[in-house]
């Protein structure tokens, strides 16, 4: 499946024009987050960073291992943690989740609603 291309064009250029979030993420930023990156992705970096400046409790990472892009490279992967994240924090506790029979490939830096210190 490929992109859109003059979507992706508008993200880029939305994406260059942005303002620094981090320094005030905490004051902006009261609900639970998940942040989803492939361990090979070159934004792997990134995204631990943002996991460290979040709150204590409010974020949790999952890293994909083997792949660059979990929504495009493992969606059926991407679908069920977004869920089990969704069932953590209270949301959606009747749908029933489809369990993989293959080995997991996700990697889970700290549990849903918690946060490892380091």
């Amino acid at each position: 499946q490929s992109m859109n291309e003059v979507n992706v064009s508008k993200f880029a250029e939305a994406y260059k024009k942005r303002s620094e979030i981090l320094t005030d993420m905490n004051k902006k930023i009261n609900f639970d987050v998940l942040l989803m990156t492939g361990m090979k992705s070159k934004y792997v970096e990134d995204t631990e960073i943002i996991h460290k400046e979040m709150a204590p409790g409010l974020c949790s990472m999952i890293k994909v291992e083997d792949i660059s892009e979990p929504l495009t490279e493992t969606p059926d992967r991407v679908a069920e943690a977004i869920l089990l994240f969704c069932q953590g924090i209270g949301l959606m506790p009747s749908v029933a989740r489809k369990f993989s029979r293959q080995p997991s490939l996700i990697s889970q830096d700290s549990g849903f609603g918690e946060r490892s210190h380091r």
